[in-house]
């Protein structure tokens, strides 16, 4: 029972170097990680990612022999120094679906949701914009429930405390903005029906919000933290 708490402690660790982006030098990897008892048979069904200065250069899969191979099971040689990381899907864009396919040829069972997990990618033109076009239905009882946590909210700041505006922060200083219709209050006690998300947009994190320019572009976001936040507002319902 302990062995399999602490199995789950680690699994559970290890997802949130993959959201919150920690790299370690690649000698951590047969150093560490692949001799632990319990982090060994974990690490070895992620993917991986080698990093420069933060820009991923490639994904890695570690093989069967504790080497590192590439997508096309091809030995990639790494640098003890160089800076590993478990990747978020959303860095993949158009090699996801080949990473996929190649745990899904070996059989791997993933210790949690990552070459399967829901993700939104942008397309290059959606990188350059300033804004991307909305969707929708987004049920409004979702809505209350992001506004009651990490989510903030624009109606404290209107006389009848509706909603017409989510914020979310994300890593560098910037702030995802989300806009609906036609609003909800926060304290609503049983919320119906849908919001529709009219436009999404990125702003610099010491703002009000208010400015009626656009002008980060949407490629400056983290891509892993974005989709994160992406995902959890046009999630389907079920």
């Amino acid at each position: 029972m302990e062995l399999r708490a602490g199995a789950a402690a680690q699994i559970a660790r290890l997802e949130r170097d993959m959201l919150t982006r920690r790299v370690r030098p690649a000698r951590d990897l047969t150093t560490v990680l692949l001799p632990h008892p319990v982090l060994g048979p974990i690490v070895r069904r992620v993917l991986w990612g080698e990093y420069d200065a933060g820009r991923l250069v490639r994904a890695l899969r570690i093989a069967e022999d504790g080497s590192l191979a590439d997508r096309h099971d091809t030995t990639a040689a790494v640098d003890p120094g160089a800076s590993l990381g478990i990747l978020h899907p959303a860095e993949l864009r158009d090699e996801l679906a080949g990473w996929a396919q190649t745990f899904a040829d070996y059989e791997v069972l993933q210790p949690f949701p990552q070459v399967n997990r829901p993700v939104v990618t942008l397309a290059d033109e959606q990188r350059a914009a300033t804004s991307l076009t909305g969707f929708g239905p987004v049920p409004t009882d979702r809505v209350v429930r992001l506004l009651g946590g990490r989510w903030s909210g624009n109606g404290y700041l209107t006389a009848g405390r509706v909603h017409t505006r989510l914020a979310r922060d994300l890593p560098g200083d910037l702030t995802l903005v989300v806009e609906i219709s036609p609003g909800t209050t926060s304290s609503a006690s049983d919320p119906t029906g849908y919001q529709q998300v009219t436009e999404v947009w990125l702003d610099r994190h010491w703002s009000d919000h208010w400015q009626a320019a656009r002008v980060v572009p949407m490629g400056a976001a983290d891509a892993a933290a974005l989709s994160e936040l992406l995902v959890e507002l046009s999630a389907p319902t079920g």
